[in-house]
């Protein structure tokens, strides 16, 4: 048969509700606490608002913030912002905290940027370049950044780009950069390139320094300019070749 609850409505209900009906195994009716339905649980009060990200503010109830906010419509996560113009976009700070308690020199939490295989998803992705923070144990860091190359044959390999230590120096084809200031480590010849845009941008503009073996090289290598060593600076005592 049916159950009908005569003069029913949202106007003439009293006290408060206590139980659910429901039934159990034999199709008998019956009344439990909302707690005690198998699988089940308790009564969910709370409300929400039309775009905003709904989380438990206790254990039987769900709410919604302002700062947490995601777009549907183009697929995109605010926190602490209303308005992202990225599928993640936060306003304030990020920390990232390592579980290491290591007290050696070693590197620590990465941020990996990846591409899509050209296969599709299927065939996953390619990273593209990474940063890593550093321990050099006790309370000093730094960072290192790392870029892929390709090695030819549909093989990619990770290749350290650039480090900065707990000195602030910074070096770029060693994660251990041995001078104060900036150090160029390269098995081919390190080469520092510099250009003045204003007369060139190309590789055979500007000027550079490089160590080809044990030979240290220092040139200009724009059309009809000079090289100039001061001891001093502009105006004091130098040569020009």
């Amino acid at each position: 048969g049916a159950i009908k609850f005569n003069a029913y409505s949202s106007t003439n209900q009293t006290g408060t509700p206590t139980y659910i009906l429901g039934t159990d195994g034999s199709g008998n009716v019956v009344k439990v606490l909302g707690g005690d339905i198998p699988g089940g649980g308790g009564t969910v009060t709370g409300n929400g608002a039309a775009t905003r990200v709904a989380f438990w503010s206790s254990t039987s109830a769900i709410t919604s913030n302002a700062n947490l906010y995601w777009d549907n419509t183009n697929d995109r996560l605010g926190i602490g912002t209303d308005s992202p113009d990225e599928k993640l976009e936060v306003k304030g700070n990020i920390v990232i905290n390592s579980q290491s308690t290591s007290s050696a020199t070693t590197e620590l939490d990465q941020l990996i940027f990846r591409k899509l295989h050209p296969a599709g998803a299927g065939s996953g992705y390619y990273n593209q370049a990474s940063i890593r923070s550093k321990t050099f144990g006790g309370y000093s860091g730094g960072l290192n950044f790392y870029t892929n190359k390709s090695l030819g044959a549909g093989s990619y390999g990770e290749r350290l780009a650039m480090s900065i230590d707990n000195f602030q120096n910074v070096g770029i084809g060693t994660d251990s950069p041995s001078r104060d200031g900036l150090n160029v480590f390269f098995g081919d010849g390190p080469y520092v390139h510099l250009t003045n845009t204003a007369t060139g941008n190309t590789a055979s503009d500007g000027g550079y320094l490089s160590m080809i073996g044990s030979e240290f090289r220092l040139g200009n290598q724009e059309s009809g300019g000079t090289l100039s060593l001061f001891t001093n600076n502009t105006n004091g005592n130098g040569i020009v070749i």
